[in-house]
């Protein structure tokens, strides 16, 4: 259980023997200086500080994680805050979400612009290292979120929450489409007291069900391999997480894996690849979406956006007033985003 602590703020800790001074780290969908580009739209130029290339309009939604490492018997205190950069877009909405852990924070859900403002506090009783995860769900990148952590050695206020070391040791958790559907796979080095796992999906990235349960190895050393395949899911992006249940009723959850998946893409052209002025995108399956066709250079500057309706055929771009080098073009839906490179000569 998560446990809002708003007293547990970093003034408080000013005489506490921490082991390492603060440090933060921002979790969205595009922060500036990433590589490569996810995203497209979504940044004011109020954020711009956070968030690049700047634009306008709403992206899939995009899952965002990070780790904090909590060294044996350590302690960390943490806290989440909203860049809040544009009062009136770096708040989330509904389809956002923030979790620690796996858990949902007691804000959720969101609705109507709301900043995440949160603090807690764990303990890690283990002789080694164990990760904190947290993930930012979200489909604007004005929407980031900072996270702010120090490691003590000591509790600095008293109610830490104890972790304990996931008695399954999951490796290579994924999700990929295949053959209309999504397969999701996972390996387990080791398992510890395991009854049973279990597989939940979800549509919103908070809210999972349970889709299929395996029996746990109980106490094993060996690798063990699981699959499982998603046949039917609804078109738009999964999220599928693990849910680990011991004998003695303990439970634990993996990270969130996330995948989109839609049951027919539109078949792209894009012609001709060195182009002096004008260059043509040809759907040969037209999209039953509204959509954008985005030009960007090498270095992530967005040079030109042009919106096209369903059901079209194709579309051309006069690109003759641009730089000479080469370019990407993203075509976006709410169904896909795929991408074609042309030479402007």
């Amino acid at each position: 259980m998560l446990v809002n602590k708003p007293w547990l703020m970093p003034y408080r800790f000013l005489f506490v023997n921490f082991v390492a001074s603060a440090q933060s780290f921002d979790l969205g969908s595009q922060l500036t200086g990433a590589s490569p580009i996810q995203t497209t739209n979504g940044c004011t130029s109020a954020c711009s500080s956070y968030c690049s290339p700047t634009g306008s309009g709403d992206h899939a939604a995009t899952v965002c994680s990070g780790t904090i490492s909590v060294p044996g018997n350590k302690y960390v205190s943490i806290v989440l805050s909203s860049n809040n950069c544009n009062p009136g877009t770096s708040g989330l909405d509904g389809g956002d979400n923030v979790t620690i852990m796996g858990a949902n924070l007691p804000q959720a859900p969101y609705a109507g612009n709301e900043l995440v403002s949160y603090s807690t506090c764990y303990y890690n009783p283990n002789s080694s290292a164990v990760d904190v995860t947290i993930q930012l769900t979200v489909n604007r990148r004005d929407e980031t979120v900072n996270v702010a952590y120090t490691v003590f050695n000591s509790d600095p206020g008293g109610g830490c929450i104890a972790m304990a070391l996931l008695p399954v040791e999951l490796t290579n958790f994924e999700a990929k489409e295949s053959n209309g559907g999504i397969m999701v796979s996972w390996a387990t080095a080791s398992e510890v007291n395991n009854e049973f796992q279990s597989l939940e999906r979800s549509y919103d990235g908070s809210r999972f069900e349970e889709i299929k349960r395996f029996n746990g190895g109980g106490n094993s050393l060996e690798t063990k391999a699981y699959k499982y395949f998603d046949s039917a899911p609804s078109e738009g992006i999964v999220y599928y997480r693990i849910h680990q249940v011991d004998y003695d009723g303990t439970e634990n959850y993996s990270k969130v894996v996330a995948v989109s998946h839609f049951s027919s893409k539109s078949a792209i052209t894009v012609f001709p690849t060195n182009v002096m002025d004008v260059f043509t995108v040809r759907f040969d399956n037209p999209t039953q979406k509204n959509g954008t066709i985005e030009l960007v250079g090498m270095q992530g500057r967005s040079y030109y956006v042009q919106a096209f309706e369903a059901e079209t055929p194709e579309t051309s771009l006069n690109i003759q007033n641009l730089p000479t080098g080469q370019y990407l073009v993203k075509i976006s839906t709410d169904q896909f985003v795929e991408s074609r490179r042309i030479i402007k000569n």
